[in-house]
């Protein structure tokens, strides 16, 4: 028993040391690369307006506003939205509606429940607009 223990220590340590991010690998999710060649992993969405791209760091949950021109490309999973400043301003100023629709699946092994909402992404929105007012 003790043995078996001992192995899978061994065996989770191993497996977490290559789940290391290194400088050469790109993050899995979405995420901005600068021209510097900095990447953040961001939250979706993002809000490109005008000339100024603004995202929430996915770790630290922080908003950030960055120029336009300093952006080299987005991820490919990235949910990148341009909108104009009036539109900003409306999401931003306007209380949180959208839809949460859930599905409730019954398989043999168990239930699956699938949420599908889009009240996340315009709160997302809404304090990217409350972090551009503060700047």
């Amino acid at each position: 028993m003790k043995k078996i223990l001992f192995f899978l220590f061994l065996a989770t340590s191993f497996a977490s040391h290559s789940q290391e991010l290194n400088a050469d690998k790109t993050p899995n999710g979405p995420y901005v690369q600068l021209k510097n060649g900095r990447q953040y992993e961001v939250l979706r969405p993002m809000v490109v307006c005008e000339n100024t791209c603004y995202y929430m760091d996915r770790f630290s949950r922080n908003s950030h506003s960055i120029p336009l021109d300093s952006v080299e490309g987005f991820g490919e999973r990235s949910d990148v939205r341009y909108m104009t400043k009036q539109e900003f301003k409306r999401i931003g100023r306007k209380p949180v509606k959208g839809y949460f629709f859930g599905v409730l699946m019954i398989y043999p092994a168990g239930l699956g429940i699938f949420i599908f909402s889009d009240i996340t992404k315009r709160r997302h929105i809404r304090n990217l607009y409350r972090h551009s007012i503060r700047r």
